[in-house]
Order: structure tokens, then C-alpha cells, then sequence
């Protein structure tokens, strides 16, 4: 009972993230940018603040308010209007180029995502014999970081930052913390590297979404899901396939080859990110994009 629920809480989130990014650039097509970087940090912030609320849903009360209240605000929304997409969805013929390489990407990234957030308590707590507080606090500081950076660039007009040489920094950023990891022996460095790889990693994948969504307007949707079951395949990847690993491979050492993800990291977005491929879109010049 619990796999077949745990089944349909992904089921869920699939689908709920797949439609609320498709409905971010339906919305606000002007800052299409801005709208998905804010979204994807409200969400990693409710899942931090979820934990809180556990202690209510174990009591047999709040068991079953809990998914009622869910059921009624999900019937509260087909009240609300419906937002229609400014070009009529056409049929596809199979996956593009430019997909591939943007599901790719977020793939790559979703794997260094659960690198950093699956495995930070582990590494300061069993590998460098901390207690499990500092653990959980380089865990917490990881995620924390990401979402309050996904905020503060959501922030920031598209006047004042460049978004494009903004995601082109970040896997160096990315690969600096990779690199650094294995050599902290102290606790408040490595929750410091932590924190700063969430920063460091908060922004690729709503970027990316965004980009992929101005190249396809007329197939937010399908883009969108795309990439949002590209997340989850490399989150998991990500998370477990370093235990196994470690039968082979220190976590340190997994630290340090994981580096090299950067390379078609940034390679990628090199790509994903090229004007000429945005330039001519209707959306383009409304995402902000330079």
C-alpha cells in the first residue's frame, strides 16, 4: 500500500509540475524566465516546510483532513479560469533536436542535483564522522541556499542580469564544489560548499525549462513534461546510484569524477541557450533572453 501510494505521489508531482510550468509561460509570456525560476524555488520551499507539517498528519485527525483539504482546493481550481496557450498545440512527428538536447541536459543535471542533495548528510556525517546534526545541517543548507538563489534571480529584471551568461557560469560553479568537497576536513567549510553548490545549481534547470519552452511555444506541454520526467529519472539516478558505487569508489572520489558532468553541462547550455535559435520565436523577445 505504501509503493502503490508512493506510485501515485509521483504520478501527482509529474503532473502538477508539467502543467504549472506550461502555465508560467501562458501567464507571464513577458518574464517567462523570471515566472519559472520563482516557481521552482516556492516549490523546493514547501517541500523544506513539509517535514513541519508531519506532526499534524499523524494524528488520525489530520490523516485524513490533510488529503481532503488537497481534494478541495483541487476542486476549487476548475472554478478559475483557464488559461489558453497563444499558439494552437500541433501534433509532433517524434522528439526534435532541440529537445533532446534540453531533456539531456536537465537529465545530467537532475543526476549532480541528487549527487549533492541525496548524499551531503553521508558525506559530513559518516565519511568525515560528524555528528548526524551537522549532517542534516549541510543538508539543509544545500537546499535552503537553492531555493532562497531561485528566488533572488527570479528577482532580478531582465534588464539587470544576463541570463544566458548566468547559466553559463553555473556549472563551473557547480564543478568548483565538486572539487572542493573532498579536500574540506572542516564542518562549517563543508556546510559552506554545500550551500554555495545550491546556489551554484539552483538556476540550470529552470533555465533550462524556460529556454526549451521559448524554442517550442507551441508545445509547452509536451516540452514541459518532458523535462520534468527527465528531472525525476536523473534525480534518481543521482540518488542511488552512488551507493552502489561506493563499493568501488570512495564518496570522495565520486565527488571529484563527478566533476567532469560539468563538461556537457555546459556544453549543453552553450546550445540550449544560442540567440539564433531564440531570436525568431514569438516568445523570444517577451522571455528576455541576452
Amino acid at each position: 500500500m505504501i509503493l502503490t501510494d508512493s506510485i501515485f505521489l509521483g504520478f501527482g508531482f509529474g503532473f502538477t509540475s508539467t502543467a504549472i510550468n506550461h502555465l508560467a509561460v501562458t501567464l507571464f509570456s513577458r518574464s517567462a524566465t523570471r515566472a519559472i525560476t520563482i516557481l521552482n524555488a516556492v516549490i523546493g520551499g514547501a517541500t523544506a516546510l513539509s517535514p513541519l507539517i508531519l506532526g499534524f498528519a499523524s494524528h488520525s485527525g489530520g490523516w485524513f483532513a490533510w488529503p481532503s483539504a488537497l481534494l478541495l482546493l483541487w476542486i476549487a481550481l476548475l472554478w478559475l479560469p483557464t488559461a489558453s496557450p497563444s499558439k494552437p498545440i500541433g501534433e509532433r512527428a517524434g522528439l526534435q533536436p532541440f529537445p533532446i538536447l534540453a531533456v539531456t541536459a536537465v537529465l545530467i543535471y537532475a543526476i549532480v542535483e541528487g549527487s549533492f542533495g541525496s548524499w551531503a548528510s553521508v558525506f559530513v556525517s559518516v565519511n568525515h564522522h560528524f555528528s548526524p546534526a551537522w549532517g542534516a545541517l549541510a543538508l539543509s543548507s544545500f537546499w535552503a541556499s537553492m531555493t532562497f538563489a531561485r528566488l533572488v534571480f527570479g528577482a532580478i529584471p531582465d534588464s539587470l542580469l544576463s541570463r544566458r551568461k548566468t547559466y553559463l557560469a553555473a556549472p563551473f560553479g557547480i564543478a568548483a564544489c565538486f572539487l572542493a568537497l573532498p579536500w574540506l576536513t572542516a564542518a562549517w567549510a563543508l556546510i559552506l560548499t554545500f550551500a554555495l553548490a545550491g546556489v551554484a545549481t539552483s538556476i540550470y534547470y529552470p533555465y533550462s525549462m524556460a529556454y526549451a519552452l521559448s524554442a517550442e511555444p507551441g508545445q509547452t506541454t509536451y516540452v514541459a513534461g518532458l523535462l520534468v520526467a527527465a528531472l525525476m529519472i536523473g534525480e534518481g539516478v543521482g540518488s542511488f546510484g552512488l551507493g552502489p558505487l561506493q563499493a568501488l569508489v570512495s564518496l570522495p572520489d565520486l565527488y571529484l569524477v563527478s566533476a567532469l558532468w560539468t563538461i556537457p553541462l555546459w556544453i549543453l547550455a552553450w546550445h540550449i541557450s544560442r540567440p539564433e535559435i531564440h531570436r525568431n520565436r514569438p516568445t523570444a523577445k517577451a522571455v528576455g533572453f541576452g
